[in-house]
C-alpha cells in the first residue's frame, strides 16, 4: 500500500485492531508463527511493540532468505 505521501506501507487488515492506543495491552494470539514475538508466543500481555519485532523478523528474512527462528516443524518453531 502507499500512504498519502507516496511511501510504501506494509499492512495486513485481517489482523488489525481499531482504537488500540500506544499504552493499551492485548493478550491475542494471532499471526504467522515465523513473525510472532516471544511475548505473543508466551501468551503474555503485549503492546504495539510486537509490531516492531515482526518487522525486524521480516527484514531478517529479506536479508537472509529465511525467518530468524524458522523450522518446518511448527512445534519446534513455537
Amino acid at each position: 500500500m502507499l500512504d498519502l505521501s507516496g511511501h510504501v506501507r506494509l499492512t495486513d487488515f485481517g489482523l488489525s485492531r481499531d482504537n488500540f492506543g500506544p499504552r493499551d495491552r492485548a493478550q491475542s494470539f494471532c499471526g504467522s508463527p515465523e513473525y510472532m514475538s516471544p511475548d505473543m508466543l508466551g501468551s503474555e500481555e503485549h503492546t504495539r511493540m510486537v509490531d516492531f519485532y515482526s518487522i525486524g523478523a521480516l527484514l531478517f528474512e529479506m536479508l537472509t532468505g529465511l525467518p530468524p527462528f524458522f523450522s518446518e516443524d511448527r512445534r519446534v518453531m513455537y
